[in-house]
């Protein structure tokens, strides 16, 4: 018997014996590929501008985006609690041209900060229904940079400029001041500030 027809009888056999197994126990058919599915766009109302951010706080979803209200040129950012099953605006908040950070919950409210060419505020919001009920200034004049705020070791903290703010989520007070000395931020195009970077109207809530 020559070597093809030896390789030949071993196939045959191991393919006999692989039915026989199938026909003793069953072989399960490979499961088809999954089909990938496509995410459904809905246009919901009240929710019209330019970028759209999405935050997580509190347990609640929120989304911000800016928009040019009819005869103006200058965009307003609007801050919005959404539904996380539908995505649709249950309360909004329209700010004055500036620049809106994103919101953070801390003490049963959330924050948010607020800069302009009047300077950096962090502002005390009603989570459900984002109405303003307190503000403090950082002290920095350099408000066109844009504002940052943390939640941590039971404190909010506001950079100030070359300060570091200690804030009680509480009252919303201060309650210490950190020098960081050198310390300063950055425009969005990476230029040191505050002196050149391009200045920003300020924002007010309208309450």
């Amino acid at each position: 018997m020559g070597i093809r027809s030896g390789v030949r009888v071993v196939l045959a056999t191991v393919i006999l014996f692989a039915a026989a197994v199938c026909a003793t126990a069953g072989c399960a058919a490979a499961p088809a590929p999954a089909r990938a599915r496509t995410a459904a766009w809905v246009s919901v109302p009240g929710m019209s501008g330019t970028g759209l951010t999405l935050t997580q706080a509190g347990g609640r979803l929120y989304a911000s985006w800016d928009t040019a209200p009819p005869g103006t040129g200058a965009p307003r950012e609007v801050l919005a609690r959404l539904d996380p099953r539908a995505g649709a605006v249950v309360v909004r908040n329209t700010f004055s041209p500036g620049l809106l950070g994103a919101p953070l919950f801390a003490g049963g409210a959330l924050w948010v900060t607020d800069s302009g060419p009047l300077g950096e505020f962090l502002l005390r919001l009603d989570p459900v229904t984002l109405m303003v009920t307190g503000e403090l200034s950082s002290g920095a004049d350099d408000g066109d940079a844009g504002a940052s705020a943390a939640y941590a070791g039971g404190s909010l903290w506001l950079a100030g400029g070359d300060q570091l703010l200690r804030v009680s989520p509480a009252t919303a007070e201060l309650t210490a001041v950190i020098a960081l000395r050198g310390a300063r931020r950055r425009c969005s195009g990476g230029t040191p500030g505050p002196a050149r970077c391009a200045p920003r109207a300020r924002r007010r809530a309208p309450w």
